[in-house]
């Protein structure tokens, strides 16, 4: 269950009343309105809310410009929202991601939330395996 909930917050990080600066950042710059990200009802098929989640990929480092995912960042951006660091949490998790490396979708905002998604799915299966 907080596999879940972890990979659900990642996908709708925006959805707190207390936007992060950077977060901020591209609501301005998309000049999206906010009240379509608040609230747990955000409609994760509004176009609005892909391109506010692939901006806030590309500010935490997760995404580059040209869309491609920094895998990396995105690695360490997963342990640390299971608050896990150990060698089993390390390959379950890059198990996952590997898995979905050749997730796209047809925005920057939409591969992003496909690939969390995917991640999601494939952490889901190990849920067992990473509570213990």
């Amino acid at each position: 269950m907080k596999l879940l909930i972890i990979c659900f917050a990642l996908v709708v990080a925006a959805l707190a009343r207390n936007f992060e600066p950077y977060e901020l950042e591209c609501i301005n710059e998309l000049g999206i309105d906010k009240s379509i990200l608040e609230g747990i009802d955000a409609p994760i098929d509004n176009p609005d809310f892909h391109r506010f989640t692939g901006c806030v990929w590309k500010k935490q480092g997760m995404m580059k410009d040209d869309g491609e995912i920094n895998w990396d960042k995105f690695h360490d951006f997963i342990l640390k929202g299971l608050g896990k660091s150990d060698a089993k949490a390390e390959d379950i998790v890059k198990r996952a991601i590997d898995s979905c490396r050749d997730v796209h979708g047809d925005s920057h905002g939409d591969t992003a939330i496909k690939v969390l998604m995917c991640v999601d799915v494939q952490l889901r299966s190990h849920r067992s395996e990473l509570e213990n």
